[in-house]
């Protein structure tokens, strides 16, 4: 059990750099460039605003899972700045995939927005959001059907749409496998990181069980419009067909929401996607 809350609460005496500092050696000892950004003065105010925030808040105590929903990203980063910037990291590449899975307008992109604001456990674990991922692509579903029929409608920009979502589920992937490094290297024997954990494998496996059945149909519905004959060679290449072709593998037992595709360079996230309000 651990009470999440501040250290320091003068602010005359605090020092974002302190906290900007082992976050650097941490990421410059594992040759990674991922904190590249940490000594910017956007992160500075930031950690200053999470300070101020934390003082006039009540301390968090993680008696068990079910606190983590009642998490403040702010309060856990004061008290464990390396770890939580792993958090951090893995948030950015959730909030890209939810625009990529549900930003078709501006409203979507206001709500994906409010998202961010939620704390971090909440926001993985909230019904609503599930819900906007279900409609979304149950829409993208039909749309894939309906294009799949009409031979004439360039296929191109759910092609593209579907290329995007499979970049966000490799960069969550990434950021997964440093988080839980990171973890291992800096949270040892806290029983909570074990529940932080835990929670984000089962709530993004939902959400990636959602885009699996999404390939499924997909592939299904691209099997019936050139189903595969027993002598069939291959042809030369369409110069009007994409010149991409997006790969899946279907999720493993223990490793549910497992993709793989070949991108070698998936684009970096938006400003808008990286850095929620504050």
């Amino acid at each position: 059990m651990e009470s999440i809350a501040v250290t320091n609460s003068d602010p005359d005496i605090f020092d974002p750099k302190e906290k900007q500092k082992a976050i650097y050696l941490y990421y410059d000892s594992q040759y990674s460039d991922e904190a590249q950004d940490i000594y910017s003065e956007e992160w500075q105010e930031r950690i200053l605003y999470w300070h101020q925030k934390a003082i006039d808040s009540a301390a968090t105590t993680l008696r068990s899972e079910e606190n983590l929903e009642k998490l403040d990203f702010g309060g856990f980063f004061l008290a464990h700045p390396i770890p939580a910037f792993s958090l951090w990291q893995l948030l950015q590449a959730c909030y890209e995939l939810d625009v990529a899975v549900c930003g078709n307008s501006k409203g979507d992109l206001d709500e994906i927005e409010s998202w961010q604001k939620m704390n971090p456990f909440k926001y993985l674990r909230d019904h609503s959001v599930q819900d906007k991922w279900r409609a979304s692509l149950e829409l993208f579903k039909a749309q894939i059907k309906a294009k799949s029929e009409d031979m004439d409608v360039q296929e191109e920009s759910w092609e593209l749409r579907m290329h995007e979502i499979l970049i966000g589920v490799e960069k969550f992937e990434t950021a997964f496998e440093s988080l839980q490094e990171n973890f291992k290297a800096n949270l040892a024997r806290q029983r909570f990181a074990d529940w932080m954990i835990a929670r984000i494998d089962e709530d993004i496996g939902k959400r990636f069980s959602m885009i699996h059945q999404l390939l499924e149909v997909k592939e299904s519905e691209l099997a019936g419009i050139n189903p595969a004959e027993e002598n069939d060679e291959p042809g030369p290449l369409d110069p009007a067909a994409p010149d991409f072709h997006v790969a899946f593998e279907a999720p493993k037992p223990k490793k549910r929401w497992s993709f793989k595709k070949n991108q070698d360079n998936p684009r970096r996230p938006s400003e808008r996607c990286r850095y929620p309000n504050l």
